[in-house]
């Protein structure tokens, strides 16, 4: 049996999928209000966005052409899922990073390819790619949060440091999907 992948749709957009392809009514939880996720195969979800895509033009008014549109940005984010980076599980994908020292002239920078590990790692990786010793604490500032060693800085190092765990925090939980 092929997996399915969840698709988020409101009543609206599910009563307005159902209009175009009558065969999915039975699965799209017409009678609940609240918006819900239906399971559909990859399959499935290519031959409703493009039957949905044709409906779009001839939908009976705006609202309609609305629902419809949302729906086919609804299937587009859950195959982007299913078929990108989201396929592939985190211990095999590789990330690549360019790291540029700042205020350095002329520019100095490194590119270097990981797999999936914790930023702990992605520090050591960084030490060895710019030839340094690890000599100096570091952290990571991802989306307005630091992210470091606790154990390194619980010792007397810096007072009311909070952070996030990078012995934990793996490069997967940080780097958007897609």
């Amino acid at each position: 049996m092929a997996p399915s992948h969840n698709l988020p749709l409101s009543q609206a957009q599910r009563i307005a999928t159902a209009e175009v392809l009558p065969e999915f009514a039975d699965r799209l939880k017409l009678e609940e209000k609240n918006p819900r996720k239906i399971p559909f195969t990859v399959e499935e979800l290519k031959s409703i966005q493009k039957s949905i895509q044709a409906a779009r033009s001839h939908a009976e008014n705006g609202m309609k052409r609305t629902s419809l549109r949302h729906v086919v940005d609804a299937i587009t984010k859950a195959l982007e899922v299913a078929e990108g980076i989201g396929s592939i599980p985190s211990t095999d994908r590789l990330y690549q990073f360019k790291i540029t020292l700042l205020r350095t002239n002329p520019s100095i920078w490194r590119r270097i390819q990981v797999r999936n590990c914790t930023l702990d790692k992605l520090h050591e990786r960084i030490q060895t790619a710019m030839g340094w010793r690890n000599c100096h604490l570091h952290q990571f500032k991802i989306n307005g949060e630091r992210h470091g060693d606790p154990e390194l800085i619980d010792h007397g190092h810096e007072e009311d440091f909070q952070c996030v765990d990078s012995t934990q925090t793996q490069i997967s939980d940080v780097v958007p999907p897609t």
